[in-house]
């Protein structure tokens, strides 16, 4: 697995694209905002330690992929770029996920970090000084490519949640 666990220059990697069904209609199908760390994560009222990625290698279906983020209520979509395309702009990452299909994108000065204590850049006071907050300002939107637009999507019978 160690060698699995770095991905390559040339590994493709998804970044989700996650719309409310409103905002299609104001909204691009992809746009900088879908690669801006976000202030609240989840219900764990911290930020995201990074951007998420995943590796579409890790996948054996589009399917798998939605099966993987498990969410349904809000229209989905992806976009893919070369590893390296990200590598060359200086930024770090982690490898997580039980099988090391899940990529934690980090700023180039991040301390590395996990939740509960927030990643912050090594050099600043608090974490939200992070360059990934607010602007897509290593201007990653331009380095993927929309691949699958957002929309609908279902979870297969073994992911599906019981309520």
């Amino acid at each position: 697995m160690a060698d699995d666990a770095k991905p390559r220059s040339s590994e493709l990697v998804l970044r989700a694209l996650v719309r409310l069904p409103a905002e299609l209609t104001y909204r691009a199908s992809k746009d900088d905002d879908d690669f801006v760390r976000r202030k609240l994560y989840k219900k764990t009222g911290l930020p995201e330690n990074g951007i998420s990625l995943f590796r579409k290698e890790k996948f054996a279906t589009t399917q798998a992929v939605w099966d993987r983020l498990g969410m349904v209520k809000p229209l989905i979509g992806l976009a893919e770029c070369p590893f390296g395309k990200i590598t060359s702009k200086g930024l770090k990452h982690k490898v997580s996920g039980e099988n090391a299909d899940h990529i934690s994108l980090r700023c180039p000065d991040c301390n590395m970090s996990d939740l509960p204590t927030v990643c912050k850049p090594m050099r600043a006071k608090h974490f939200s000084e992070c360059p990934f907050f607010e602007v897509d300002s290593f201007d990653l939107e331009a380095a993927f490519d929309l691949t699958e637009k957002p929309a609908k999507r279902t979870l297969t019978a073994k992911h599906k949640k019981v309520e």
